[in-house]
């Protein structure tokens, strides 16, 4: 099972490497050369002088008078008495075994 040859094949593949041969060799005529960029230009700064800003004005306000509100009104409560719940009723349990105690 082999893949049928066309005639033109093989001659389309020397075409597509005598291409790269040819471009590889161009590009590689012209060796590559490294240049470094320049150093870059400093400029001498002045000195950063902090300015703190301005203190806040003052602004008089008006006085304030505070009058405190009226205590509550005494409201006499009904007096309360707490009743326990009575106590619970006595029964008589059976006897058991000693056996069972274990």
């Amino acid at each position: 099972m082999g893949i049928p040859e066309k005639p033109g094949q093989w001659l389309l593949i020397i075409y597509a490497m005598a291409f790269c041969l040819a471009a590889t060799s161009i590009a590689a005529y012209k060796p590559y050369t490294y240049a470094s960029p320049p150093p870059p230009h400093y400029y001498k700064h002045r000195p950063y002088v902090y300015k703190s800003p301005p203190p806040p004005k003052h602004l008089e306000h008006p006085s304030y008078y505070y009058k405190s509100p009226p205590p509550p009104k005494y409201v006499k409560h009904p007096a309360y008495y707490y009743k326990s719940p009575p106590p619970p009723k006595h029964s008589e349990h059976p006897p058991q075994d000693e056996a069972t105690i274990v």
